[in-house]
């Protein structure tokens, strides 16, 4: 009985987020037109996280004629949560524009969330802010010790959804250098000119081949829309970034064995 009452209950949570998911992308399409930024819907983050997670599994289904409505497409991804997740956005535009976005050349997360009413549209295209001040801790860390990254934005104009990319160079390994990228997304945006501060910490460990020991080079950019789309996105403003990683320890080699295991 605990078992079954169990279940029920998980799907009953499944059934509450997505109907929640669905009720605020609704609110979104809904919300009357406005010239100043609102600051973004809950839904950015959980649209965001999804097309991370799957976009390449429903592009995959899409290409291989793998359904002709939301759901049918949908339910194809292996995680359930992220394909409720799919259905909810995909039933917003309808399947032809759902494909249309999916299966176009350049695809960015936050552009596509963008494109689906889920993240806000950045209407600033130059002189939007400077930063203000950042900051990398330690410069000089052993190997698998996540790095401390504090970086202040000051906004002199409404910025859309945006993210921080923060992408280095390191070491040669297996005869190519190794980078360690990562992305920080800023769902809300920046509503109003101001003072903006974001923290987040840069993992050296988790990985399935181990993050080497060395000297480390690159930049740490702040960006509206996705940094890396070069068509859509805009960056804001960037600072250099360099460390040094140490060496691991015995113990940290353990945790990583751990780590890998859990993975697999």
């Amino acid at each position: 009985i605990n078992a079954e009452y169990g279940t029920i209950r998980n799907k009953l949570a499944t059934m509450f987020v997505v109907f929640v998911f669905s009720l605020l992308i609704m609110l979104a399409m809904a919300a009357p037109p406005t010239d100043e930024l609102m600051g973004g819907f809950d839904t950015c983050g959980v649209c965001w996280d999804f097309f991370n997670c799957c976009l390449d599994d429903v592009v995959n289904v899409i290409v291989n004629g793998g359904g002709t409505t939301c759901s049918t497409v949908c339910n194809k991804i292996p995680n359930k949560l992220y394909a409720n997740v799919c259905t909810a956005l995909c039933d917003v535009v309808g399947i032809a524009a759902f494909t249309a976005l999916l299966t176009n050349t350049d695809t960015y997360p936050i552009q596509l969330c963008i494109d689906l009413d889920s993240c806000t549209a950045n209407k600033c295209t130059a002189n939007c802010g400077r930063i203000d001040q950042f900051g990398l801790t330690p410069q000089v860390s052993q190997t698998g010790k996540p790095l401390n990254v504090q970086l202040d934005y000051l906004a002199k104009l409404p910025i859309g959804s945006g993210e921080i990319y923060f992408n280095v160079v390191g070491p040669d390994e297996l005869g190519s250098a190794r980078v360690l990228s990562q992305h920080e997304l800023i769902a809300t945006g920046m509503a109003k000119p101001g003072n903006y501060s974001y923290k987040f910490q840069v993992k050296t460990s988790g990985y399935v081949v181990p993050v080497p020991a060395g000297l480390y080079k690159g930049n740490v950019s702040i960006c509206a829309g996705d940094c890396l789309d070069t068509k859509k996105g805009l960056v804001l403003d960037h600072r250099p970034v360099q460390f040094q990683l140490q060496g691991s320890s015995d113990e940290d080699i353990e945790e990583h064995r751990i780590e890998i295991e859990l993975q697999l």
